[in-house]
């Protein structure tokens, strides 16, 4: 059995998931884009409403990252790219294709163009901001 996502197409990448009847945001960005999302200081981690804006403050931006590199270690990713706050997409995409096999991580994604990083902290259709 598997998930189908916001856009119809089915979600392999969900099949050893038990089957619900619909996708919280960090399920559909998984199933969608295949990004692991983390989530911010005002949600656990695992249950992460939609935010249609975020402003971080520090002890939410300390959650993310700490969760962040508990992802990193525990997966030995050793070349990462990381950016703060994504507005646009092609200073992290520009630096991804440099450095191929290098995972990437936004802590707040706010631009509409489709390319994803690996792993995003949380994701906005609005604007959102960093302390």
């Amino acid at each position: 059995m598997s998930f189908v996502s916001q856009s119809g197409c089915a979600c392999e990448r969900l099949a050893e998931f038990p089957h619900s009847h619909s996708l919280t945001p960090k399920g559909q960005a998984y199933c969608d884009h295949c990004i692991i999302y983390l989530g911010g200081g005002k949600d656990d981690g695992l249950t992460i409403p939609p935010y249609l804006s975020y402003h971080f403050d520090y002890p939410q931006l300390a959650t993310t990252l700490r969760r962040f590199l508990a992802l990193a270690e525990a997966q030995g990713w050793r070349s990462l790219v990381v950016q703060a706050l994504g507005e646009t997409v092609e200073g992290l995409q520009d630096s991804a294709e440099s450095l191929p096999g290098a995972r990437t991580f936004c802590v707040l994604l706010c631009w509409p163009e489709p390319w994803r990083p690996d792993v995003v902290g949380l994701a906005t259709p609005l604007l959102g901001a960093l302390p």
